[in-house]
């Protein structure tokens, strides 16, 4: 096992996957994750120190290093690579396949340390939709597995997702362990209507009350709410990190032409038009620092709904709430003026 790590890509599933197999093979471990566009060093510098009192390891996350752009930021950085804590492993992670070349050079073990994430080739999606159903006791016909592959967005964090909530579809019906194409089918058109984009967009309208009715028509549209809720952070996570992309690369040229780069160096060019009027309306919403703000406080919401139970969907909306009217800012203690006498 490596000290140090870096994490390359934008396919946030497949870096999930090794992030959970790390965490396996640390045991008892303290897990602290910190974001690179934020004030995140004395926090993570802190944490990067050394075991404590309640854990004899520590994984420690610092993900989207590819905003770490200035001498100041890099350089305690570098010189915490060369020289890392024994008992930390520290995972740096990026959206993108290129951050600064210091941090680049300065991994270690360049051949194990750094691991690159690409988009699965269509056989490899094929072997891991099945291989996921079969882990979860319920059998996919080849119909089936293509017909996920096909309608579900191209990503393994979308795919976990769908085939999570169509094992409970299929164990909800007694005696059955075998999902097919039609299930497929039925599943997706019942649950066809509001989703993660039709929440992002009613949020970046500036409308709580849509926004909520939203959600609502969402969660009640599934067959697992609870599951769908605790996703609802990282899915709105996703949309503002292209938008901050986007703004990033509208401050030097047209917003059209940004929308013909590739995000995150793997992703797709934006092309249709629902999105390109979403993002637009985004960008011209929020500012870069808001955009940022946002991000960390659904980082933080990310793990208060996994952890709010029955009141996953009131921690949903209280995370609306705050991104709508707040625009990310935690909302302040109400003070009291002291009258003369």
């Amino acid at each position: 096992m490596e000290k140090v790590y870096l994490l390359l890509g934008p396919e946030k599933g497949l870096k999930n996957d090794f992030l959970k197999r790390l965490k396996t093979s640390l045991g008892e471990c303290e897990v602290s994750r910190f974001y690179a566009f934020d004030d995140f060093e004395d926090g993570f510098y802190g944490q990067l120190g050394g075991s404590d009192l309640f854990a004899e390891k520590k994984l420690v996350i610092l993900d989207e290093v590819q905003e770490l752009k200035t001498k100041e930021k890099i350089d305690p950085l570098v010189s915490y690579i060369k020289n890392p804590t024994d008992s930390v492993v520290l995972v740096l992670m990026s959206a993108v396949q290129k951050v600064a070349p210091e941090i680049m050079a300065a991994i270690p073990d360049q051949k194990n340390g750094i691991v690159r994430f690409f988009e699965l080739f269509e056989n490899k999606k094929e072997e891991w939709v099945s291989s996921f159903f079969s882990r979860n006791g319920v059998r996919a016909s080849s119909d089936a597995v293509s017909a996920i592959i096909t309608k579900v967005e191209n990503n393994i964090s979308e795919f976990e997702v769908v085939c999570s909530q169509l094992v409970m579809y299929v164990k909800n019906v007694e005696g059955r362990d075998t999902l097919t194409a039609d299930d497929v089918e039925e599943f997706l058109v019942h649950t066809k209507g509001e989703d993660d984009f039709s929440l992002f967009s009613s949020i970046i309208s500036g409308n709580l009350e849509k926004s909520i009715e939203c959600l609502r028509a969402f969660l009640s549209s599934s067959e697992n709410q609870a599951m769908v809720a605790s996703t609802i952070p990282s899915k709105l996570s996703t949309y503002f990190r292209r938008t901050l992309f986007i703004s990033n690369l509208s401050a030097t040229m047209p917003i059209e032409k940004a929308f013909s780069e590739k995000l995150f160096a793997e992703e797709k060019p934006i092309s249709a038009k629902k999105l390109k009027d979403a993002y637009t309306k985004a960008v011209n919403t929020y500012s870069k620092k808001e955009i940022e703000r946002i991000l960390v406080l659904l980082s933080e919401y990310d793990i208060k709904v996994k952890e709010a139970g029955r009141l996953q969907s009131i921690m949903v909306e209280k995370c609306i709430t705050d991104i709508v009217k707040n625009r990310g800012r935690h909302p302040q203690p109400v003070t009291f003026l002291k009258t003369k006498s």
